[in-house]
């Protein structure tokens, strides 16, 4: 054999044979098969049954695991006229194994929150009611409503899931997002000084040691600002002062608080609250802090996977601040990277129209009641499948039932077709969609409309 052939063999290895490209075929299959956001219970009794998984042909589809989906959480029954396949046949499930993303919009009352929560469910309570959870996640929840806080009954409806010595956390990067250097535009001149001082400190950072919030206040006392800075430096720094841990005074001991050290730990089976519902925080300041809280919570993504979940995200993300910008700017990219960080988003929204770039990437789109055209043109445009027919997608989402939404997710698996007489196998949505009865509540509802 010349030393042309054998060099010739050896770069065959790296382009694919018709051989090969069968195989790559069937590996691809089985990461569709098994990241697959939802799942209906014939798709399940399919894929996970000894003839199917035998079968050469779809054998790499569900690998050699004990199950193709280990972890799942039931969502809902498909709602489908002039069908034989039974109700137990239509059962929608939630693939908790996988990292995806989802977009959740209604009107008030639709039932939005209530499908949020119903996810986080799926997620975090072992054992599942309604599926099976080895390995929960660990949830963090973003809540920011004017109406409501410390001082009302009200309370995020995610805090009912849960019915059944503080580390310092801060650093540089929190400090120039809390004094607002992150923001964009023009910044005045004493804002110039304030991140010259943060940049020495950075340095000095540089040899392990760690922020040190009095350090930065000595340095800022001994610059000599003008009166009229003085002034809006101070009330910047009352603003962030307020969302610190009260220091002790000079020259006294510091108390010992009653706080557990892992309180940003996050571990599995967890879920975080971070409600900044205060008549003296605004939608930009919320915005800000909660940009903090999703740095703090991908920290330890190691330990177990995770979950930030937005309810009435419209509440805070829907104005132009830079602030507002920015934490849409992050969650755009812990979408784009969800399979590398192991974290889910998942957004509940009474406009659709907060971020058209977050319904171009979610994986799962759920549309619950609405009546407004001008939030279908923004879905219209940003989903597969809602501009074939739209005026028929429109009707039906108008005369949606509480609790009923219009499902859009291209790659789930809920039908089962035949590709020669013995090969039945799972079909992806793709540009369709379904209509879903989403389930009960696991766990308390706290969403219940307030009536006179």
């Amino acid at each position: 054999m010349s030393a042309i052939r054998q060099e010739a063999l050896r770069h065959l290895q790296f382009v694919e044979t018709n051989q090969s490209s069968v195989n790559t075929s069937r590996e691809h299959l089985a990461e569709e098969v098994s990241a697959a956001p939802l799942f209906s219970a014939i798709t399940r009794q399919l894929v996970e049954s000894p003839e199917y998984r035998q079968n050469p042909t779809t054998q790499a589809a569900t690998g050699v695991a004990s199950s193709v989906w280990p972890q799942y959480g039931l969502l809902g029954l498909r709602l489908q006229a002039g069908t034989n396949i039974k109700d137990e046949g239509n059962l929608v499930y939630t693939n908790v194994s996988a990292p995806w993303s989802a977009f959740i919009c209604g009107s008030q009352g639709s039932g939005k929150s209530h499908t949020l929560s119903c996810l986080l469910e799926n997620a975090l309570i072992a054992p599942s009611p309604g599926g099976k959870l080895s390995s929960p996640l660990a949830a963090m929840v973003l809540h920011y409503d004017k109406f409501t806080g410390f001082s009302s009954t009200q309370l995020c409806e995610a805090a009912y899931l849960y019915t059944s010595n503080i580390p310092k956390h801060l650093n540089i990067t929190t400090m120039k997002k809390l004094m607002g250097l992150n923001v964009g535009g023009e910044q005045p001149l004493y804002m110039e000084v304030v991140t010259k001082i943060l940049r020495e400190m950075a340095e000095q950072m540089q040899n392990g040691q760690g922020f040190s919030y009095r350090a930065f206040r000595a340095k800022l006392e001994q610059e000599k600002f003008l009166g009229t800075q003085n002034l809006p430096l101070n009330m910047r720094l009352q603003v962030l002062e307020s969302f610190l841990e009260p220091q002790p005074a000079h020259g006294k001991r510091p108390q010992k608080r009653p706080y557990s050290p892992n309180t940003w730990k996050f571990e599995r089976g967890t879920l975080t609250i971070i409600d900044l519902s205060c008549p003296f925080v605004g939608p930009d300041d919320a915005c800000a802090l909660f940009n903090i809280c999703v740095s703090l919570f991908l920290e330890g993504r190691g330990h177990a996977g995770r979950i930030i979940a937005l309810d009435e995200a419209h509440k805070f993300l829907e104005t132009t601040s830079g602030e507002a910008v920015e934490l849409t700017e992050t969650l755009l990219s812990i979408v784009r990277q969800q399979r590398h960080l192991g974290t889910r988003v998942m957004i509940a929204t009474q406009e659709p129209t907060v971020s058209p770039k977050l319904l171009d990437l979610c994986n799962v789109t759920i549309v619950h009641r609405f009546a407004s055209p001008s939030w279908f043109k923004a879905i219209e445009g940003h989903i597969a499948g809602a501009g074939v027919g739209s005026s028929d997608i429109f009707r039906k989402i108008v005369r949606l039932a509480t609790g009923e939404a219009l499902v859009f997710c291209p790659t789930a698996l809920l039908d089962v077709g035949m590709e020669t007489l013995n090969e039945p196998h799972a079909i992806q949505l793709g540009p369709g969609y379904i209509r879903l009865k989403v389930r009960k509540r696991f766990t308390m509802d706290g969403g219940r409309s307030i009536l006179a």
